[in-house]
């Protein structure tokens, strides 16, 4: 399909669609995972980007170095690791900084899902794709969680893949992917200024 969108700098916008329109596909070219069919995604150079799937990765190895990963934890204090900890309801593992765990494998499936959003907290990335990432969390969850990522780092573009209804955030932007004869159409709402993120169709 032909489509050409504009996604702002600190935009925070929901993409949805029929099954089958390709928002995986997109989002993963969006991420960078998806080398294969024509057209553009552009970034204005030295944006961070961060892709949360809905089962993250978390390596092995020390609390503090997951909190980080891909970067290593040089520079940043005790007191600012703990903090996201404490916002996405891992307090208990506050304390435990410098333990060494399979943390894949200790620790439930919502406790790996606020981990990696502890991970957004710590690394405060300029553009967030979260495809799935709030769907193991009930509805009062999903919100607090996306409250809390939205208030750590308010100026971050954030692309909602795949949300449930029940997440009340009001977004800035809804992109809706919708089949046709051709393959699938984007349709958005207006746009502002400042584009962080442009997606451009061949």
């Amino acid at each position: 399909a032909h489509a050409q969108v504009a996604i702002h700098q600190g935009e925070k916008a929901m993409l949805a669609g029929e099954a089958g329109a390709g928002k995986s596909v997109l989002v993963r070219a969006i991420a960078g995972l998806w080398p294969w069919g024509a057209g553009r995604i552009l970034a204005p150079a030295g944006r961070t980007l961060c892709f949360m799937p809905a089962t993250p990765f978390l390596p092995a190895g020390p609390l503090r170095e997951t909190l980080t990963y891909p970067s290593p934890p040089d520079g940043l204090m005790d007191v600012h690791l703990r903090k996201a900890l404490h916002e996405c309801g891992l307090e208990r593992f506050a304390d435990k900084l410098d333990e060494a765990s399979r943390w894949d494998q200790t620790l439930s499936a919502s406790e790996r899902q606020r981990l990696a959003f502890a991970r957004l907290l710590v690394q405060k990335p300029d553009i967030v794709v979260l495809e799935d990432a709030l769907s193991v969390f009930e509805g009062a969850t999903q919100d607090e969680l996306f409250a809390t990522l939205v208030a750590a780092n308010p100026a971050a573009t954030i692309i909602v893949v795949g949300g449930r209804a029940s997440l009340s955030f009001n977004f800035d932007r809804t992109l809706f992917l919708q089949l046709n004869g051709e393959g699938s159409v984007l349709v958005e709402t207006p746009a502002t200024e400042r584009p962080a993120l442009a997606i451009v169709g061949a």
